[in-house]
Protein backbone atom coordinates (compact mmCIF):
# COMPACT_ATOMS: atom_id res chain seq x y z
CA UNK A 1 0.00 0.00 0.00
CA UNK A 2 2.82 2.47 1.10
CA UNK A 3 4.40 2.09 -2.52
CA UNK A 4 0.86 2.14 -4.42
CA UNK A 5 0.42 5.86 -2.26
CA UNK A 6 3.85 7.42 -2.91
CA UNK A 7 3.51 6.09 -6.96
CA UNK A 8 0.29 8.76 -6.50
CA UNK A 9 1.77 11.43 -4.68
CA UNK A 10 4.61 11.15 -7.37
CA UNK A 11 2.27 10.68 -10.29
CA UNK A 12 0.39 13.90 -9.07
CA UNK A 13 3.65 16.04 -8.29
CA UNK A 14 4.80 15.48 -11.87
CA UNK A 15 1.48 16.41 -13.16
CA UNK A 16 1.17 19.60 -11.06
CA UNK A 17 4.72 20.55 -12.43
CA UNK A 18 4.48 20.05 -16.01
CA UNK A 19 3.44 23.54 -16.86
CA UNK A 20 4.46 25.78 -14.07
CA UNK A 21 4.00 29.30 -14.01
CA UNK A 22 6.65 30.37 -11.75
CA UNK A 23 4.79 33.90 -10.47
CA UNK A 24 1.30 35.00 -10.31
CA UNK A 25 0.63 37.58 -13.39
CA UNK A 26 0.94 41.27 -12.52
CA UNK A 27 -0.87 42.77 -15.66
CA UNK A 28 0.16 45.83 -17.17
CA UNK A 29 -2.20 48.15 -19.25
CA UNK A 30 -0.63 48.59 -22.97
CA UNK A 31 -3.38 49.79 -24.72
CA UNK A 32 -6.90 51.27 -23.69
CA UNK A 33 -10.01 52.57 -25.82
CA UNK A 34 -14.04 52.45 -25.56
CA UNK A 35 -13.97 49.20 -26.94
CA UNK A 36 -11.02 46.69 -25.49
CA UNK A 37 -8.08 47.17 -22.89
CA UNK A 38 -5.07 45.02 -23.55
CA UNK A 39 -2.67 44.64 -21.03
CA UNK A 40 0.71 42.38 -20.23
CA UNK A 41 2.24 40.35 -18.07
CA UNK A 42 5.88 38.71 -17.61
CA UNK A 43 6.37 34.88 -16.77
CA UNK A 44 8.28 32.36 -16.66
CA UNK A 45 6.85 28.95 -17.83
CA UNK A 46 8.77 25.91 -16.89
CA UNK A 47 7.43 22.55 -18.18
CA UNK A 48 9.47 19.98 -16.72
CA UNK A 49 7.85 17.19 -19.34
CA UNK A 50 9.37 18.81 -22.29
CA UNK A 51 12.41 20.17 -20.28
CA UNK A 52 11.98 24.08 -20.83
CA UNK A 53 12.75 27.04 -19.06
CA UNK A 54 11.20 30.30 -21.27
CA UNK A 55 9.77 33.63 -20.21
CA UNK A 56 7.34 35.00 -22.00
CA UNK A 57 5.20 38.23 -22.46
CA UNK A 58 1.54 37.25 -22.59
CA UNK A 59 -1.24 39.65 -23.23
CA UNK A 60 -4.51 39.85 -21.86
CA UNK A 61 -7.35 41.41 -24.15
CA UNK A 62 -10.60 42.63 -22.57
CA UNK A 63 -14.03 43.38 -24.65
CA UNK A 64 -15.56 46.49 -22.99
CA UNK A 65 -18.63 46.29 -24.85
CA UNK A 66 -21.57 44.34 -25.30
CA UNK A 67 -20.94 42.71 -28.86
CA UNK A 68 -18.83 40.14 -29.47
CA UNK A 69 -15.73 41.36 -31.29
CA UNK A 70 -12.79 40.26 -33.38
CA UNK A 71 -9.72 42.03 -32.88
CA UNK A 72 -6.31 41.86 -35.31
CA UNK A 73 -3.26 43.44 -34.08
CA UNK A 74 0.48 43.45 -35.42
CA UNK A 75 3.20 41.88 -33.22
CA UNK A 76 6.43 43.78 -33.84
CA UNK A 77 9.55 42.32 -31.99
CA UNK A 78 13.01 42.84 -32.06
CA UNK A 79 15.14 40.20 -30.63
CA UNK A 80 18.73 41.58 -29.49
CA UNK A 81 17.69 44.97 -31.30
CA UNK A 82 16.88 43.47 -34.56
CA UNK A 83 13.24 43.83 -36.07
CA UNK A 84 12.09 40.08 -36.96
CA UNK A 85 8.68 40.84 -37.56
CA UNK A 86 9.42 43.96 -40.24
CA UNK A 87 10.14 42.02 -42.63
CA UNK A 88 7.17 39.29 -42.19
CA UNK A 89 3.57 41.25 -40.96
CA UNK A 90 1.38 38.76 -41.51
CA UNK A 91 3.28 36.18 -40.28
CA UNK A 92 2.90 38.40 -36.84
CA UNK A 93 -0.42 39.60 -37.29
CA UNK A 94 -2.81 37.60 -35.54
CA UNK A 95 -6.73 38.01 -35.06
CA UNK A 96 -8.75 36.83 -32.04
CA UNK A 97 -13.01 36.62 -31.27
CA UNK A 98 -13.81 37.72 -28.14
CA UNK A 99 -17.28 36.80 -26.66
CA UNK A 100 -19.76 40.11 -25.05
CA UNK A 101 -17.47 41.46 -22.14
CA UNK A 102 -15.42 38.68 -22.34
CA UNK A 103 -11.68 38.07 -21.86
CA UNK A 104 -8.85 36.17 -23.39
CA UNK A 105 -5.02 36.00 -22.16
CA UNK A 106 -2.26 34.16 -22.51
CA UNK A 107 -0.95 31.34 -20.53
CA UNK A 108 1.53 28.84 -20.10
CA UNK A 109 -0.56 25.82 -21.11
CA UNK A 110 -1.20 27.70 -24.33
CA UNK A 111 2.13 28.33 -25.62
CA UNK A 112 0.68 28.14 -29.36
CA UNK A 113 -1.67 31.09 -28.43
CA UNK A 114 -1.47 34.57 -30.18
CA UNK A 115 -1.40 36.01 -26.95
CA UNK A 116 2.18 35.36 -26.21
CA UNK A 117 5.73 36.81 -26.88
CA UNK A 118 8.71 34.80 -26.74
CA UNK A 119 11.26 36.64 -24.24
CA UNK A 120 14.21 34.50 -23.14
CA UNK A 121 15.65 31.05 -21.62
CA UNK A 122 16.77 31.86 -18.43
CA UNK A 123 19.12 28.67 -18.86
CA UNK A 124 20.64 30.52 -21.62
CA UNK A 125 20.38 28.12 -24.89
CA UNK A 126 19.39 30.76 -27.02
CA UNK A 127 21.23 34.32 -26.97
CA UNK A 128 17.85 35.73 -28.50
CA UNK A 129 16.31 38.14 -26.30
CA UNK A 130 13.57 40.28 -26.84
CA UNK A 131 14.89 43.85 -26.28
CA UNK A 132 11.63 45.75 -27.59
CA UNK A 133 7.64 44.71 -29.12
CA UNK A 134 4.71 46.99 -30.12
CA UNK A 135 1.74 46.28 -30.63
CA UNK A 136 0.55 47.99 -33.95
CA UNK A 137 -2.56 48.02 -36.53
CA UNK A 138 -4.98 47.07 -33.78
CA UNK A 139 -8.24 46.77 -35.24
CA UNK A 140 -11.55 45.74 -33.28
CA UNK A 141 -14.59 44.68 -35.67
CA UNK A 142 -18.02 43.62 -34.66
CA UNK A 143 -18.89 39.73 -35.47
CA UNK A 144 -22.52 39.87 -37.22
Amino acid sequence: MNKRLLFLLVLFAGISISFTNASDPNWTGIFDNDQITIEVSENRCINSKQGTDNIYLFLKVTNKTAEKINVSFLKEVWYNEKCFSCDHPAEYTSTITLEPNGVMEGNCENLNSPLKIFKSMPSGFSKNVLTNYELKNIVVKTVD
